[in-house]
C-alpha cells in the first residue's frame, strides 16, 4: 500500500492542530442562575386565577372598552420613543454582526502604483528612480485559539438581546401608563359627573331658600350658607375639569400626539373592573421583560470575562497575498509578474505592567455586579406583585363597605330634608348631611377608578401578555 506524501501530511497535520486548538475556550460558561421562587405569594389569588403560564393575548382588551383598544394600538405605532427604541435594536443587532465578522477571513484587493527615487550615494544601492504596479489580493485571518472572538461575540449577541428586552419593557410601561392615564381621566367623568349633579341640586335649593326668605320664612343664613356651599361645588368642578384635561393631554403625548390632535368624549366608569389573573411565582422569571434583559445583561458580562481571560493567551495571526507586481504596466498581469506571500504572526503577552490580570478581575467584579442586580430585579418583581395582590384585593373590600356607607348617607340627607321642610332641624344639618354624601359619591368614584388601575398594575407586575412578535426574534444573526 502506497503511504501519503508527507509534503501533505504536515500541512495537514497543522490544519487538523489548528482546528482542534481553535475549540478551546478560556472564559466561564455562562448558566442561567438557580433562584428558587417562593411557593405561592403572599395575598396569592384564588387557585382558579393563577396562570402557570405567562399571560397570553392583548390584555388591555380584557377591560372591554373599544376606546381603550384604539389608543393603544395607536401608541404601539405611533409613539416615538418606541420608534427610538427599533433604532437601538437595530445599532445592536448591527454591532452583534460586526462582532461576529472577526470569525471570518479578511479579503481585499488592494491595486497600487508607487514612483520613488532611491539615493545613490548608498554603496548598497544603484540609486534612481522606480516605479512599481501592483494589484495583490490579501487574506487575514486570526486564528481564535482561547475564545476571544467567540466571546466577544457571545457578548454583544447578549446586549443586542437585552436592548430587545428593553424594547419589550418599554412597550409593556407605555401600554400600562395609557391604561392607568385613562382610566384615570374615566374616574374624573366620574366625578364631574356626581358633582355637576350635586351643583343642579344646590342650586335648585337655593332658589327654594331665596323664595322663603322672602316670605319671611326663614333668615338670611340659610340662603349664605347655602351660597357658600353651591360657590364651593362650583370651584370643585373646575378644579376637576382641569385635572381631566391635564390627564386628557398626557394621554395625547403618549400617542405622540399634540394636545389639540386629540379629544375624549367623557365616558364614566360605570361597571368595576375585570378580574385579572396572577401568575405562579416561577413563572415571572421568564414574563417580565425587566428581569430576561436582567439576565440577558449578565450573560453578556460572563462573555466578557471570556474576552479578558483569552487576553492572557497567546494570539495567532495569518497573512497571505497573492497577485502580480511589476515595474511596467503593460507587464503587470504577465505570468513572470506573478508574486505571493505568506505572513504568520503570533502574539504572547509575556508582561504588560499587569493590565491583562486587571481587566479580568474588572470584568469579574462586573459580572458580580450585575448578578446581584439581577437578584435585586427579582426580588423587587415579586414585592411589585405582593402590592398589586393586596391592592386588588382590598380595594374590592372597600368599596364593598364605601357602597352602605353611600346608602346610609342618602338616607341620612332624605331625612334631613324631611326634617328641615318640618321645622326639626336648622339647614346646617341638611347641608352637613349633603357633604357626608358628595364625600361619599366621590370616594365610590375613586375606589373604582383605583381598582381599574390596581387591575393594570397587577398586569404591569406579571410581565404584561407574552408574544413573541415576528422579526423580533434575536436567537442568531
Amino acid at each position: 500500500m502506497r503511504l501519503p506524501d508527507k509534503k501533505l501530511i504536515r500541512p495537514a497535520s497543522a490544519a487538523l492542530l489548528v482546528f482542534i486548538l481553535s475549540a478551546c475556550m478560556v472564559g466561564p460558561e455562562h448558566l442561567n442562575p438557580g433562584v428558587a421562587p417562593p411557593g405561592t405569594f403572599k395575598y396569592a389569588a384564588s387557585p382558579h386565577q393563577t396562570l402557570a403560564a405567562p399571560l397570553s393575548g392583548k390584555w388591555w382588551e380584557r377591560f372591554e372598552d373599544a376606546t381603550l383598544n384604539r389608543l393603544v394600538e395607536a401608541a404601539m405605532t405611533d409613539n416615538y420613543e418606541l420608534a427610538a427604541s427599533a433604532h437601538r435594536i437595530t445599532q445592536a443587532r448591527a454591532i452583534a454582526r460586526a462582532s461576529r465578522s472577526d470569525l471570518f477571513p479578511a479579503l481585499s484587493a488592494d491595486p497600487g502604483y508607487a514612483r520613488r527615487g532611491v539615493s545613490e550615494t548608498i554603496e548598497t544601492n544603484q540609486g534612481g528612480t522606480f516605479t512599481t504596479w501592483t494589484a495583490p489580493l490579501n487574506v487575514a485571518y486570526e486564528f481564535d485559539l482561547f475564545g476571544r472572538i467567540r466571546s466577544g461575540y457571545a457578548a454583544s449577541l447578549a446586549d443586542a438581546e437585552a436592548v430587545v428586552e428593553d424594547d419589550n419593557g418599554l412597550r409593556l410601561i407605555l401600554q400600562s401608563e395609557i391604561a392607568v392615564t385613562y382610566f384615570a381621566m374615566r374616574a374624573f367623568d366620574d366625578d364631574i359627573r356626581i358633582v355637576s349633579r350635586t351643583i343642579e341640586v344646590r342650586r335648585e335649593s337655593l332658589t327654594i331658600l331665596k323664595n322663603r326668605h322672602m316670605l319671611g320664612v326663614i333668615s338670611r343664613l340659610p340662603v349664605a350658607r347655602a351660597e357658600a356651599e353651591l360657590r364651593a361645588t362650583e370651584a370643585l368642578l373646575l378644579s376637576l375639569q382641569r385635572d381631566r384635561t391635564l390627564l386628557e393631554n398626557a394621554v395625547a403625548t403618549l400617542l405622540g400626539k399634540t394636545p389639540v390632535e386629540l379629544s375624549l368624549a367623557p365616558a364614566p366608569l360605570d361597571n368595576p373592573p375585570p378580574d385579572m389573573p396572577s401568575v405562579l411565582p416561577s413563572v415571572l422569571l421568564i414574563a417580565r421583560p425587566d428581569i430576561r434583559r436582567a439576565e440577558r445583561i449578565m450573560a453578556a458580562e460572563n462573555a466578557r470575562v471570556g474576552v479578558a481571560a483569552a487576553a492572557l493567551y497567546p494570539q495567532v495571526t495569518l497573512g497571505a497575498n497573492i497577485g502580480y507586481s511589476s515595474t511596467r504596466a503593460s507587464d503587470l498581469f504577465d505570468a513572470r509578474s506573478f508574486a505571493w506571500g505568506i505572513l504568520p504572526n503570533i502574539h504572547i503577552p509575556l508582561f504588560e505592567g499587569g493590565r491583562n490580570i486587571a481587566e479580568l478581575e474588572r470584568a469579574r467584579a462586573r459580572y458580580a455586579e450585575m448578578y446581584a442586580a439581577y437578584r435585586q430585579t427579582i426580588v423587587q418583581a415579586f414585592g411589585e406583585v405582593e402590592d398589586a395582590l393586596v391592592s386588588v384585593s382590598l380595594l374590592e373590600r372597600q368599596q364593598r363597605a364605601n357602597e352602605q356607607a353611600v346608602q346610609s348617607a342618602d338616607e341620612a340627607y332624605r331625612l334631613s330634608m324631611e326634617q328641615f321642610e318640618g321645622g326639626l332641624v336648622d339647614y346646617l344639618s341638611v347641608l352637613d348631611a349633603e357633604r357626608t354624601l358628595l364625600d361619599n359619591l366621590l370616594l365610590k368614584t375613586r375606589l373604582r377608578g383605583q381598582r381599574y388601575l390596581s387591575a393594570v398594575a397587577l398586569v404591569k407586575a406579571i410581565g404584561g401578555s407574552w408574544e413573541t412578535e415576528p422579526g423580533r426574534s434575536l436567537s442568531r444573526y
